[in-house]
């Protein structure tokens, strides 16, 4: 099985775009990305323009070559219109638009699945919430709704297990590092080789989060981990939004099993870690920019 995380915080854009090649079947995992549209009072720096811009390049270029693509939440750093062409003739795997779902993520669902239609109006798009599809010898299984962190105020996500005769691997979503027990649950019934898990918002602690749920969350991650020993941990997403994240994850590098190796997408993929949203005020301190997206 080869997984390739095509876009990320830690690569220097917002998105977990992830595409996995099981040897039947080449799938891709929420294939959008974005930029924070202000951090330290300031837009983008046009270095992050310039890698979004690079990284699209890169994504629509396996996007083109998948025969799936899975979309498990409609904020746009996971879904977008914008690749609806290349997308329109995929088998096309969605959280349901209708149910588990807010009034503005319906409405920029209905817009997705409309714009897919004008490109291929009997477009394969099947709503798989809760679900198990079997390919050959893939086997994609999706939890029901799961919050989009700690509430339903932010949606809901949908984590996606993928396993074959000789790999599996657990892509969490949105779930801001295990701040519920169904999204907990879900991930500790499961065995996995690879757990790509979005972190918790760090750069958030003291504004719309305390350090009690940090350290909550990190209780949950630690009990997933001694339950269920991955090989490698993915961590990245919304924790790589800020430089110093590390120090806040210092008890869970310290106290998870010594066999699960916790890396960011950036170390997974062996490139440089290049965290340009948490760095933006001083990439505008050393390279003046008035370019704005």
């Amino acid at each position: 099985m080869e997984v390739r995380i095509l876009a990320s915080e830690s690569l220097g854009v917002r998105s977990y775009a992830t595409f996995i090649d099981t040897g039947e079947l080449k799938i891709i995992i929420d294939p959008s990305m974005a930029l924070g549209p202000r951090r330290y009072g300031l837009p983008p720096h046009k270095e992050e323009i310039e890698t979004m811009f690079n990284r699209w390049q890169l994504l629509n270029q396996y996007l083109k070559i998948s025969n799936i693509v899975i979309v498990t939440h409609y904020h746009y750093d996971h879904h977008t219109y914008r690749n609806a062409y290349y997308i329109s003739s995929k088998i096309i795997l969605l959280k349901h638009p209708y149910e588990f779902n807010t009034r503005k993520h319906r409405m920029r669902a209905e817009l997705f699945m409309q714009t897919i239609r004008c490109y291929n109006a009997k477009a394969n798009i099947q709503y798989v919430d809760g679900e198990k599809i079997k390919i050959k010898n893939t086997l994609i299984e999706f939890s029901p709704p799961l919050v989009h962190g700690k509430n339903r105020f932010q949606g809901y996500v949908l984590s996606v297990y993928i396993t074959t005769e000789k790999k599996s691997i657990l892509f969490s979503s949105d779930v801001l590092g295990i701040l519920t027990d169904p999204q907990k649950k879900f991930f500790m019934e499961r065995n996995m080789d690879i757990f790509l898990l979005d972190g918790f918002p760090t750069y958030l602690l003291g504004q719309h989060y305390n350090r009690e749920i940090l350290e909550k969350s990190i209780d949950n991650v630690l009990e997933v981990l001694w339950k269920t020993k991955p090989e490698i941990v993915v961590l990245d997403h919304h924790c790589t939004r800020e430089l110093n994240w590390r120090k806040s994850y210092e008890r869970l590098f310290k106290e998870s099993p010594n066999s699960v190796r916790i890396l960011t997408a950036a170390e997974f993929m062996k490139q440089p870690e290049r965290l340009l949203e948490a760095k933006r005020q001083k990439l505008f301190k050393l390279f003046p920019s008035s370019e704005k997206i």
